[in-house]
């Protein structure tokens, strides 16, 4: 520059270039700065390790390499690459170091600290002022690998349980309406993998015919309805022709930009087994039901409550309902104190509490009562099923208890009336001898004589008597009737007049036209008649009226009223009474029983025996208060013929004929022979059967023979009249 010194000019222009150049240089400078920052920058991501090697020997690592292998850029820095790979992997990874091969390959890197991880390894071969260097990056996948593990663990659980509750798995593209059905859905409908195509264009076609449309539009509206999921039970076609009941779960996994489901996958299983032990147990549950609502028995089920100290209905069958006379709906659901509040007082609320603690079934019999009056008798069979409910089994014995009645009743009159006829009879004959000789003394007596009067009224004690002793003769087998036809309205009414005759009281008789005849003892049924009268009478003592009915009456088998089966007359007898307590209604047929002060309690006691005798049946019904009904029922004849009226002509005694007497009795005997002789017939006497035959064949041979034998039936140790 000296030597050619350059003119002012020169210099200016020279001076602008360099300062041009600088210029450029600052600005080159400042982009490879900035350059050098965003590399610095990228260089340092978080989630990779950057290596800068040449020839596998580290130049360069970021921050992130540092924090995930514990190594320090001065550590690292001269240090061959492999170094940081577990041995196993270091041929891999040193082929790839030295390649130019930019793909990714995993391997286990190891900490300074000798603990490893699963990294992934990416890296690429730069020039570098004509060196090449190798930039390598390495990212942790820990996570990935145990999300990796994880989603394999479950996918073995998945198959496991797929396989082991025998789950099929289906993919239904809803777009060709194709189906796949994974190998075991195909084993399931008894197909090999190869007999069927996993993927179905008709799988409809599988569906059951009959349930085809149904299912289809039951699918259809589920997805219609926007469910992303639904479940679907229906029956798929096997192999062998025959159905398998599915039960199917469906999920929409892909719809379109619409948001028209394209794509549908799920799991069915074959529950075939579950629908058949479903309909088994219909099946027992419609048997139980049937032979719960068909027991002639009572059953009741409860829960218990309270901790036991009371008790829910649950169920009661349909003989329940109809004796307990309440609706289903009435009960359910209610406490049993509150249905029957009798429960507790009569002990059967201490019987379900006892077999709810011990388990121990009890048998317990009871009575219900309602406005102080017995509605019904229950047999109870109390006990505690597996469920823990309370079962009760229980009878109305109501009908039952009354003809146990009845029948203790025609037992005690029974054995009443073998004592009785045993007594009667033997007082009846010395009755007998009383009377005929106070007869007798009366006919040799003057009507005028202080005596007559005495006998006159002797003989009326003895009458008394007499028809004291034909009561009791009514409980004997002496007592039986002598039955024959006739018509229950005539002796029915003259029966009831005759003891009202002169009272404030009177009958309103109320008789069917077409009455049936009876076959009966008219004296003994007319006693029925007057005795229920008189009492209903003496109910009355301010007088009123009497309703007596009589109507034809069929009485079934097995019906309530324990008598055979057959045509009966019913006749009611009905009274405006003070009533009978419920007390005294149980005792009203005793054999002396009254309430009279002048009543001997034979009357009602008789008018038992005789219906009995006569194959009938008597009941009362009375509330005090309302008055007193008896019912009586009397067997109708089979003859229906007309009944004929005939008149009795009375043929007057002659004193002519020879008259054997047996009898046992001497006095009797005796008064007989001294009666009839004073007439004018001669008179035989027998004291048995044997002697009779023996008197009548020797009166028979000598020409003498007997026109009229008088015989005592019975005669006791030999042969009687009978």
């Amino acid at each position: 520059i000296m030597d050619n010194k350059p003119t002012y000019e020169e210099l200016e222009q020279k001076i602008n270039e360099l300062e041009s150049e600088i210029k450029d240089c600052t600005q080159a400078t400042k982009v490879l700065r900035d350059s050098e920052a965003r590399l610095k920058n990228l260089s340092e991501a978080p989630f990779e390790a950057i290596f800068l090697s040449e020839k596998g020997v580290c130049q360069d690592q970021n921050q992130t390499a540092e924090r995930m292998f514990g190594y320090t850029h001065t550590e690292a820095v001269g240090r061959n690459g492999v170094e940081w790979i577990v041995p196993e992997d270091r041929e891999l990874a040193k082929n790839n170091m030295l390649s130019g091969d930019e793909k990714s390959y995993e391997v286990t890197a190891l900490r300074k600290d000798g603990t490893t991880f699963p990294c992934e390894i990416q890296g690429r071969m730069i020039d570098c002022q004509d060196r090449p260097i190798r930039i390598t990056a390495l990212r942790d996948i820990t996570e990935r690998k145990q999300a990796e593990k994880a989603l394999k663990t479950n996918d073995e659980r998945l198959k496991l349980v797929l396989e082991s509750a025998d789950l099929g798995m289906w993919d239904w593209n809803m777009q060709t309406n194709e189906v796949y059905l994974s190998p075991k859905y195909l084993s399931m409908l008894g197909y090999a993998p190869t007999e069927l195509p996993h993927t179905l264009a008709t799988w409809e076609n599988l569906l059951h015919p009959d349930d085809r449309e149904s299912d289809k539009q039951q699918i259809y509206s589920s997805i219609e309805k926007g469910l992303v999921r639904w479940n679907v039970d229906f029956r798929l076609r096997h192999k062998d022709g025959q159905y398998l009941w599915i039960s199917g779960y469906g999920k929409i996994v892909e719809v379109s930009r619409d948001g028209l489901p394209l794509r549908a996958t799920g799991i069915h299983r074959d529950i075939t087994d579950k629908k058949i032990a479903e309909k088994e147990l219909r099946d027992r549950e419609e048997r139980f039901r049937e032979l719960f609502n068909n027991m002639s028995s009572g059953v009741a089920i409860y829960e218990p409550v309270e901790k036991g100290e009371n008790f829910i209905f649950k169920d009661l069958n349909r003989a329940g309902l109809q004796s307990s006379q309440v609706e289903l709906h009435e009960i359910v659901g209610k406490k049993v104190t509150k249905i029957f509040p009798s429960i507790k007082e009569m002990g059967l609320l201490d019987v379900f509490q006892r077999v709810n603690e011990t388990g121990v079934p009890e048998h317990f019999p009871s009575s219900f009562y309602q406005d102080n009056r017995l509605t019904l008798w229950v047999e109870n069979y109390v006990c505690k099923i597996p469920s823990g409910e309370i079962v009760t089994v229980y009878d109305d014995i109501t009908d039952r208890k009354k003809s146990e009645d009845e029948l203790f009743k025609s037992r005690k009159l029974e054995s009443v009336g073998i004592l009785a006829g045993g007594i009667a009879h033997d007082f009846n004959n010395i009755l007998a001898a009383i009377l005929g000789n106070i007869s007798l003394a009366l006919t040799t007596v003057d009507p005028k004589d202080e005596i007559y009067e005495l006998l006159i009224e002797s003989e009326k004690a003895s009458l008394r008597a007499k028809d004291l002793t034909q009561q009791l003769l009514t409980f004997s087998k002496g007592g039986e009737p002598v039955k024959k036809i006739a018509a229950i309205d005539e002796v029915t009414k003259d029966s009831a007049n005759f003891v009202l005759r002169g009272s404030n009281i009177r009958c309103n008789f109320n008789f069917s036209e077409d009455l049936w005849p009876v076959v009966i003892d008219t004296g003994q049924i007319s006693q029925v008649i007057q005795n229920i009268v008189i009492n209903a009478s003496q109910a009355m003592p301010s007088g009123g009226i009497i309703e007596i009915d009589c109507i034809n009456h069929q009485i079934d088998q097995g019906g309530i009223i324990p008598i055979k089966p057959g045509d009966y007359v019913k006749i009611v007898i009905k009274d405006q009474g003070i009533g009978i307590s419920a007390d005294m209604l149980e005792k009203i047929f005793d054999p002396y029983f009254t309430t009279k002060q002048k009543g001997s309690g034979l009357g009602l006691a008789i008018t038992h025996s005789i219906i009995n005798k006569h194959g009938g049946y008597i009941t009362v019904d009375s509330n005090p208060g309302q008055g007193t009904t008896f019912t009586v029922y009397l067997p109708a004849s089979q003859d229906r013929t007309e009944l004929e009226q005939k008149d009795v002509i009375v043929q007057p005694a002659t004193a002519q004929g020879r008259i054997m007497i047996m009898d046992d009795e001497e006095m009797i005997r005796s008064l007989v022979e001294r009666a009839l002789s004073r007439i004018g017939y001669e008179v035989v006497l027998a004291e048995d059967g044997d002697e009779a035959i023996l008197l009548y064949q020797k009166a028979k041979v000598a020409g003498v023979p007997i026109d009229l034998i008088i015989m005592d039936l019975t005669i006791p140790g030999g042969l009687g009249g009978k």
